[in-house]
């Protein structure tokens, strides 16, 4: 550590700092005389002239009492000690005041002893404050020991009172000992106990020394309205009150009075009256007051849970006795009579109702009552009570039993049993809702005990347990006898679906599911929808839509992409049931105003998503597990069905086609083994014939055998064309799309004015469709048949050729008719085979691939082709093209 510098300091200023010092710096000599004092202890000691005590002996300042401490501490110095004490002394003009004085030696440089130092500081304020806190705690201790005296004389009270009630249950005895000792414990002091009846309470005991005009005002019962009960409720404790609101609730003889509030349930149950005929209540008179209150409040909980005790104990052997007379019963109504039975045997004077809720007529109808109504009250509870009847409505808001005393039965819409004066009222609850009440009525009483409130309660949440599991065995049957016939139905189904292979019908086949699907469900239709030009087409309908508009918008189809309950399901591939559909989610909402509900389902055929199989309903509906299972089973089997009737459809057509195949491979082979020999033939022999003129010398000869040469060869080049032309049209890739007829006409009509531009030719042409197929080769069938239309036609003068198309249900079908040399009607099928030709090539040129090309390629779109005609009276050509192309494999 760095020791602190040295120092010095003059006489002068070491005087300084003593003058500077509050307390009284003072020398004395060894005989106590006073030789000097700083200038602060001539302030302290109120000194205005030192002069005058100088020399006077420091011992005559101090009162006799305390100079034997200063004696001792001056003796203590001149020993060579210091020595501190405190002790009272009067200043030098008269103030008195405490001092806390240190008395030490002072010595020369030599060590000698010369002189004494006493310094005196002024310790008045301290002292003062002291003794204050010495006498508040005296106060305190004073005022501690009242308390005790209080506390003593309320305990004292109260184990009075509790030795007093000991055990008992009885609310009489308790109220009269909380009284007495009240009475005993505060003087002049009287008091009652009061029980709670409905808005009033009436009395149960008094103190001996009550007036008896308190006892006459309140022997009837005192309104819980009084103001100071009503306070003392309020607040939940003991509320005291002085002056006219005493008075009046004490006859006028309480100057002072109390009341002691007790609560069961949260409702008021009783209170404890005290009054003094003075204008005030002492602290320790409040002290007993509330002692014994205390100690009544705490009897009365165990009066109360004893009685809880007994009302549980009733309520389950009630519970016990209707559980075992119910036993596995699932007759609502019987369960009911059964409950009234068990309520009426353990309460007295009571009748019971059951009533069930009728929403349409917008009442409580009574269905079970007990035997002893009247026939009016039974014809009021027949009738029906209304739903908003004030107590019944109650018990209803809350799911909770309402006990009403004092029942007003007029209000309630049965005037009829007005003679009944208390009422209860008990939801049955099912699915979280009320659909049942259980009532009670008392005759006798107005007033519902705890215990009786308990039987009810516990006898009707058995019946209420009773009646939820007849209600779910009541369901549970219904489930099964659904799945039951919905098996049956699908059964049924099945059946029908596999008749239907038979006769490939599709639509029908769809009908008749939606049909099977609806005789399931709430009322509504059932519609079937496949894409088609950007649109969802309306392919198949049971039933009638909820508008005009929506049919309207049906007929037309919905927009793909911006029809949300379809693109969704078409997206996913998942069926969608919607419980509570919004209106506006795919149309305005006024054009599917009607709509409630719906279940959309994808149907699958092939693997594929073929359309969407729609059942809206005109009511919400809550899609259960067991309705989705059978709509998308429905849906499925449906799928498979199509799929099979299409398959044996392409079965049959393939079948066919190997059969034209087969057919076409014979008349290939015939074309190959004489139409193309007889060319063949040809060359070889005007090539030999030629070349014999040219060694005879005969040019001219051999230049016509050559040209007889050519001319087969020709021949030759246009077979293999046709046959070439034929394959492609079997092997062509398909690209569909939306093909207008007019188009594929006019090109046609452009190629034939080519080929004859010396004929001429009427054309008679009607309004053409659009239609779905592949362009290029359409346009080969119709510019095919117009050819041969005006090709025929040569030498006949104008040609007429009419053009037409008809609508059918599922397909297009176009004809051809012209006005040229017909064909014999016996030989029409063998007009489109190949190399199959009516006329010679003298008369009409050709290889005889035209109309076999047209069938192939018509055949590709899943259409048929057919002709007609006789010799010399021209001849109709038509062919069909389905609505819904579905290629066909090629030949």
């Amino acid at each position: 550590m760095t020791a602190a510098p040295d120092v010095h300091l003059s006489p002068k200023q070491l005087q300084a700092v003593i003058d500077a010092s509050g307390d009284c710096i003072k020398v004395l000599d060894l005989d106590a005389r006073l030789l000097a004092m700083n200038r602060g202890g001539q302030q302290v000691m109120e000194v205005t002239d030192f002069q005058q005590c100088q020399h006077l002996l420091w011992t005559s300042v101090w009162d006799a009492e305390d100079r034997v401490r200063v004696e001792a501490a001056l003796n203590a110095a001149r020993a060579g000690e210091t020595t501190t004490f405190e002790a009272p002394a009067r200043t030098f003009a008269g103030t008195p005041k405490w001092w806390k004085v240190s008395v030490s030696p002072l010595r020369n440089d030599e060590g000698q002893l010369t002189h004494l130092l006493a310094i005196s500081s002024d310790i008045t304020a301290r002292k003062a404050a002291e003794d204050a806190a010495q006498g508040e705690l005296r106060r305190h201790a004073s005022t501690l020991e009242q308390r005790v005296h209080q506390q003593t004389r309320a305990l004292e009270a109260f184990a009075e009172f509790t030795t007093t009630a000991a055990n008992s249950t009885d609310l009489r005895v308790l109220g009269e000992a909380a009284t007495q000792i009240l009475h005993n414990a505060v003087d002049g002091a009287f008091s009652g106990f009061y029980l709670m009846q409905g808005d009033a309470a009436v009395p149960l005991a008094f103190s001996a020394n009550t007036p008896a005009a308190i006892i006459a005002a309140h022997e009837a019962s005192v309104p819980v309205t009084t103001p100071v009960v009503a306070e003392a409720f309020r607040s939940g404790r003991t509320t005291v009150t002085i002056g006219d609101d005493g008075r009046a609730l004490s006859a006028g003889h309480g100057g002072a009075l109390s009341v002691t509030p007790y609560m069961t349930a949260g409702r008021p149950f009783a209170f404890l009256t005290a009054g003094v005929p003075r204008h005030v209540w002492t602290e320790p008179e409040q002290a007993i007051v509330a002692s014994v209150g205390q100690g009544l409040g705490l009897a009365l909980q165990r009066v109360r849970h004893a009685e809880e005790l007994e009302e549980r104990s009733i309520a389950l052997d009630a519970f016990v006795n209707f559980t075992e007379a119910v036993g596995v019963e699932t007759n609502l109504h019987r369960l009911a009579q059964q409950a009234m039975d068990v309520v009426q045997a353990n309460i007295d004077d009571v009748s019971v109702g059951y009533y069930e809720r009728d929403v349409a007529a917008g009442v409580w109808r009574g269905v079970v009552w007990s035997a002893e109504l009247s026939p009016e009250i039974v014809e009021q509870v027949q009738a029906g009570v209304p739903l908003d009847a004030p107590d019944f409505a109650e018990a209803v808001r809350t799911g909770q039993p309402v006990f009403v005393e004092g029942w007003d039965a007029e209000n309630n819409s049965l005037s009829e049993a007005s003679a009944y004066g208390a009422a209860g009222f008990v939801p049955i609850l099912i699915g979280g809702e009320a659909q049942a009440i259980f009532a009670v009525g008392k005759r006798v009483t107005q007033r519902w005990s705890a215990r009786d409130q308990a039987i009810v309660r516990a006898v009707v949440r058995g019946l209420a347990l009773a009646v939820e599991r007849a209600v779910q065995a009541q369901q549970l049957t219904q489930q099964r006898d659904d799945l039951n016939r919905r098996a049956h139905e699908l059964e049924t189904l099945m059946q029908l679906t596999d008749n239907l292979t038979d006769s490939p019908d599709i639509p029908a086949l769809i009908r008749r599911t939606q049909g099977l699907v609806l005789g399931l469900l709430p009322p509504g239709f059932a519609a079937y929808y496949e894409p088609q030009g950007g649109r969802w087409r309306l392919r198949a309908q049971t039933g009638p839509a909820s508008s005009e508009a929506l049919q309207t918008h049906m007929n037309a189809g919905f927009p793909l992409g911006q029809t949300a309950s379809f693109d969704q399901v078409a997206r996913s591939g998942q069926a969608a049931f919607v419980e509570v559909y919004d209106q506006g989610t795919d149309v305005d909402p006024d054009v599917a105003r009607g709509v409630a509900a719906h279940a959309t389902l994808p149907l699958m055929v092939g693997g594929r998503m073929r359309g969407l199989f729609n059942v809206p309903l005109f009511e919400s509906r809550r899609w259960t597990a067991a309705d989705q299972a059978v709509l998308v089973t429905a849906v499925q089997h449906l799928g498979v069905a199509i799929e099979r009737i299409e398959r044996t459809a392409q079965l049959a057509q393939s079948n066919a086609e190997l059969q034209e195949a087969n057919q076409e491979l014979e008349a290939f082979t015939y074309s190959v083994s004489h139409d193309l020999r007889s060319p063949v033939r040809h060359v070889e022999g005007f090539a030999t014939l030629a070349r014999r003129e040219l060694g005879q010398g005969n040019p001219d000869k051999a230049g016509r055998h050559l040209t007889v040469v050519a001319e087969a060869a020709e021949r030759m080049n246009t077979l293999l064309d046709g046959m070439l032309t034929l394959s492609r049209a079997g092997r062509a890739v398909l690209n569909l799309q939306a093909v207008p007829v007019q188009r594929l006409i006019d090109q046609a009509q452009k190629d034939v004015t080519l080929l004859f531009p010396d004929r001429s030719v009427n054309w008679i042409v009607e309004a053409m469709p659009t239609i779905q197929g592949d362009a290029a080769t359409l346009q080969q069938v119709v510019s095919h048949l117009l050819e041969n239309a005006v090709k025929y036609s040569d030498g006949r003068g104008e040609v007429q050729v009419h053009v037409w198309v008809e609508e059918r249900p599922q397909e297009w079908a176009l004809f051809v008719r012209d006005t040229g040399v017909g064909f014999d009607p016996q030989y029409a099928g063998k007009l489109f085979s190949a190399f199959q030709r009516l006329h010679t090539q003298k008369e009409f040129a050709g290889a005889g691939i035209g109309l076999a090309t047209v069938k192939r390629i018509v055949t590709r779109h899943g259409g048929r082709v057919w002709a007609h005609g006789s010799v010399g009276g021209g001849a109709t050509f038509g062919f069909t093209i389905p609505k819904l192309v579905r290629l066909q494999q090629g030949a």
